[in-house]
């Protein structure tokens, strides 16, 4: 089992949207991140990454960029995989920057929770530039894909399960691996970046909470459903997972 992880571009945020109540003082440029997941039957994508950087600034943050050869597609192609090969799409969830470009699998079979899916095609106003709602002068990509409606944790293929992670959207999902060297678990946004499994000592927490979510209650349940089902979690938006698979895998 091979886990790769695929920067599609960077994003310009206020670090208060990785950390519930911290770091107000702090812009930074964050990956967006997709995962190819290889084993000897399959590859499978979890996630597809960001959109162009004109779009980006346009409808989601300025300041965010996709580079040349970034975009999903040409990624893959650089690690010498073409788009045909990918049999399985995996969404963590429907966000911008999570499943842009999804076009570009027709073969695959495309997976995400059906909660999502539902809430996704119809968001309520404050998400609307997050699912790409065409009330804002776009069409989100995902709309013109076939999905499979999954409801609640599953398993995908033998070794890999997603885990239904509710809390930042309203159908998110994680995705389970299991390995030689561990369960490793992608966490989405449902863990955005390594600073959250640290404790909170203002808060006497065990853990830093993500810092933009639709559900308090549930984004915890998550997140320690995460971290009871993983040796190691890989954020979604963390230039350390790199790093982190580096030394793991």
């Amino acid at each position: 089992m091979k886990i790769t992880p695929i920067q599609t571009g960077t994003i310009h945020v206020n670090k208060s949207i990785l950390t519930l109540g911290r770091n107000f003082d702090q812009e930074i440029d964050i990956p967006a991140t997709a995962w190819l997941v290889e084993d000897p039957g399959h590859k499978i994508l979890v996630d597809t990454g960001m959109c162009d950087t004109e779009r980006a600034v346009k409808y989601h943050y300025a300041g965010s960029c996709q580079k040349a050869g970034e975009r999903i597609d040409q990624a893959l192609e650089k690690m010498r995989i073409k788009t045909h090969e990918i049999d399985t799409v995996i969404y963590t969830h429907l966000h911008w920057d999570h499943c842009a470009n999804c076009q570009k699998f027709p073969k695959a079979k495309h997976v995400v929770q059906k909660k999502e899916w539902e809430f996704a095609l119809n968001p309520i106003f404050p998400y609307h530039h997050s699912y790409e709602f065409p009330k804002i002068g776009i069409t989100a990509d995902f709309r013109s894909i076939k999905m499979e409606l999954l409801d609640g944790d599953a398993e995908i293929f033998p070794g890999i399960r997603v885990l239904s992670t509710p809390g930042h959207s309203p159908g998110h999902q994680s995705v389970q691996i299991v390995t030689p060297k561990g369960r490793f678990v992608i966490a989405g946004d449902a863990v955005m970046t390594y600073d959250n499994l640290e404790k909170d000592p203002k808060r006497s927490s065990p853990f830093c909470m993500i810092g933009r979510y639709m559900d308090f209650e549930k984004t915890w349940a998550s997140f320690e459903k995460i971290v009871a089902a993983a040796d190691y979690i890989l954020p979604a938006h963390d230039f350390r997972v790199f790093e982190e698979l580096k030394l793991n895998l």
